[in-house]
Parts: structure tokens; C-alpha cells; sequence
């Protein structure tokens, strides 16, 4: 008989027990709060520029230069030869095998070289946060016993990197880079599930101890904890860098573009942004943007046939209207609002709003958004505020 946890099992339930364990373990892995992490739902809708890709990858290769410290805390706290020599054989791979050009935090390094056109790594300006967040996984390695210390590496770093590389690549492809820039997330969403399968073993080699699962469910929580907090300080600190770059024209009194391109006739600026039709219905509309060097504001003009109208809708940016032909009902919340040409209508923030056309020609508006500036935060770029389920709503009936 073997206690676990409290429980007493028989040898031949060990093997049931085991897969019981390794389901209560990748659990923890699939349910934690860091897949709804506001970092990697803004890399999942493709809202990072180059310019943001440049700082997140140069912080998160300080933890690639230091992931073969985790493997060296593993190290010292196992206690079988055995266990020993399969993390070496991890380190082996890591470190380049043969060939130390091609270890992995050097193929990283060259990643961000070649591929982002960071002209020196080793001049890279860590931030604290992301020092902090290496010092602190590393310190819950070394103070986890041998199996939670392995669990956090099997089910906590390594087998979740497929999954996180994913995410990374959709974000790097879509701005820019080919497949062949990544080899240094290939290599790993294929080899690291052989990593964390060796891993895994080695903690599950530990399920006769009492209460080995209490101790690996809680280290995986902590470590998955560390890492959710160094992504969302890393979003921050991108949002921070954006807005910075917003703010520096008007605490230094620049210009903010060329006289000749903002003089320029409107109509010469007007450019398609998006449209939407619906067989079904009277959903029928376009609108078009005024492509002015603007850092803040984001003139459109919006189009929509007699009797029709756009989705009932919401996103960040405020919006003034200026109806500039027609006649218009709009619907903002639960207030019903009728404009004729000449008059305007301020839509606020995240309130549902509509626009119908009632009148007998074609209806014209001139909108005014700050989308220029909410396009930096999450959920609201051209790629998600429009198309996501959240934020279009049943249409209103006129």
C-alpha cells in the first residue's frame, strides 16, 4: 500500500493513478489565466506593429539566455543519476550539442539580428520587471523539491511552448516575416514536447510520495503565475512606449508632419477602409478614411443607401458625426437621435450605436474618432473591434 495525499493506493492502481495525475497536472497547464493574457490576445489579433515585436522579443531573450540556468536548478535537486543524465541530455540540446554557434539562446540572438534588425543584442536594455521575472523562476526551482521542481519545468515552461510559440509566430508573420526567420520557434514547437515529455516522467517517477501532486499542482500555478505577470508588465510598458511616442511631438513642440501633405485637398486622401452587406437584410453601407498624418484624430466619411444601415456596434474610440447629406436616425444605448444635414451627433465610448438612413437619398456623414490613439490598446485595431462577437450587437428595427 502507498499513501498519496492522504489516500491509500495499491500497487496495481499506480498506473491508473498516474494518468490521473498527468490529467489533474496539464490542467492546471490548459486552465490557467495566462491564455486570456492581454499580450498574447493582442498577438492572437495581430494588433503588434514591427516596432512593438522589436521590444518584446529583445526582453523575452533574457529568459532565453537563461533557460539553461532552470535545466542547472533541476539538476541540483534531483536526486537520481538517472534523472541527471536526462536533463543533460536536455542541456546537451539546448547548449548546440557539438556545435556551440548553434545553441539555442544563439539562434535566438541571430532571430533578432537578422529578423527584427536589432543592430546589438548584447547592448540590449533589459527592464527590471523582466530581470525580476528570471530571478524569481529561477529561485522556485531551486526551492521546489525534485518532483515539483520538474513538474515546473515539464508542464510549465516546456509543454507550453508549442502552444505560445504558435501565438508568437501568427504575431511575427503578421508583421512581415517569413517562415524561415523563425527557425528558433520551429526547432522548439518540435523538439519541446519531447522535452517536456522527458520531464514529465521524471515528476510522475515520484507519485508513491505523500502528497507529490498537492506539491507539483501548486508549483505550476506559481510558475505559470510569474510568467502571466512578466507578459502583462510587458504589455504595459508596450502600450507605455506607444503613447510616449504619441506624446513626444507636443512636449517638444514639433511638427508633427509635412505642410504640404496635411494641405492637401481632402478628396485626394480618401481611401477605402471597409464595407459590410447582408443578403438577408437592409445591412448595406461603406466607409472610407481621410489618410492624414494625424497622431490622433481619424477622419472618416461614411456612406449608406436609402433605407439601409450599419451593424449596431461598439468600440474605444468617442466619434463626432457631421451629417453632411441625408437624413439620419442613430441609435446610441437606448436614446433615438434624428439628424438632417448640417447637424452633428457625439457617439461616447463603448456605447451601441447604429446608423439608419430615412430619408430619400443617399446618406453622407463626416466622422471625427480619435481612433489614431485607441488603435494602441487591445481589442480595438481594424483587425478585431469590428469583427469581434463582443462588440456588434442585434440590429435595431426602424
Amino acid at each position: 500500500m502507498i499513501e498519496q495525499g492522504g489516500r491509500m493506493l495499491t500497487l496495481n492502481s499506480i498506473s491508473q493513478a498516474r494518468d490521473t495525475y498527468l490529467e489533474f497536472l496539464h490542467q492546471e497547464k490548459n486552465m490557467h489565466k495566462i491564455w486570456h493574457n492581454p499580450l498574447l490576445i493582442a498577438c492572437e489579433n495581430a494588433e503588434l506593429s514591427f516596432e512593438d515585436c522589436r521590444f518584446l522579443f529583445s526582453q523575452y531573450y533574457y529568459f532565453s539566455k537563461h533557460f539553461t540556468r532552470l535545466l542547472g536548478a533541476a539538476l541540483m535537486n534531483s536526486e537520481q543519476d538517472k534523472h541527471r543524465a536526462m536533463l543533460v541530455e536536455n542541456l546537451w540540446e539546448e547548449s548546440g550539442e557539438q556545435d556551440l554557434e548553434n545553441r539555442h539562446s544563439e539562434i535566438y540572438k541571430r532571430f533578432l539580428c537578422n529578423s527584427l534588425q536589432v543592430e546589438n543584442v548584447e547592448q540590449i536594455e533589459f527592464e527590471p520587471f523582466t530581470k525580476l521575472f528570471i530571478h524569481e523562476y529561477i529561485a522556485l526551482c531551486q526551492k521546489n523539491e525534485a518532483d515539483s521542481c520538474a513538474a515546473i519545468l515539464a508542464f510549465a515552461t516546456e509543454a507550453i511552448v508549442p502552444r505560445l510559440y504558435q501565438v508568437f509566430k501568427k504575431t511575427l508573420l503578421g508583421v512581415g516575416l517569413a517562415e524561415n526567420d523563425l527557425l528558433f520557434f520551429n526547432i522548439h514547437i518540435e523538439c519541446d514536447d519531447a522535452h517536456a515529455a522527458t520531464l514529465e516522467a521524471m515528476a510522475m517517477s515520484y507519485i508513491d510520495q505523500p502528497f507529490s501532486l498537492e506539491r507539483c499542482q501548486h508549483a505550476i500555478r506559481q510558475a505559470l503565475d510569474l510568467r502571466d505577470q512578466f507578459f502583462s508588465q510587458l504589455y504595459q510598458a508596450m502600450i507605455n512606449r506607444r503613447l510616449l511616442k504619441l506624446l513626444q511631438p507636443l512636449v517638444k513642440h514639433s511638427e508633427f508632419a509635412d505642410a504640404k501633405a496635411i494641405y492637401q485637398h481632402g478628396n485626394d486622401k480618401l481611401t477605402p477602409l471597409y464595407s459590410n452587406k447582408s443578403e438577408s437584410s437592409s445591412l448595406l453601407f461603406s466607409v472610407g478614411r481621410y489618410d492624414y498624418p494625424s497622431h490622433v484624430l481619424d477622419p472618416r466619411l461614411l456612406k449608406i443607401p436609402v433605407g439601409c444601415h450599419n451593424e449596431r456596434h461598439a468600440h474605444a474610440h468617442e466619434s463626432v458625426f457631421y451629417i453632411a447629406q441625408g437624413q439620419a436616425e442613430v441609435h446610441i444605448d437606448d436614446c433615438v437621435l434624428s439628424a438632417s444635414k448640417g447637424e452633428v451627433v457625439y457617439v461616447p465610448r463603448w456605447l451601441e450605436h447604429q446608423t439608419h438612413n430615412i430619408g430619400k437619398e443617399e446618406l453622407i456623414i463626416f466622422a471625427i474618432t480619435d481612433y489614431k490613439l485607441t488603435r494602441h490598446f487591445s481589442g480595438n485595431s481594424e483587425a478585431s473591434y469590428r469583427k469581434a462577437p463582443e462588440n456588434v450587437f442585434q440590429d435595431v428595427t426602424v
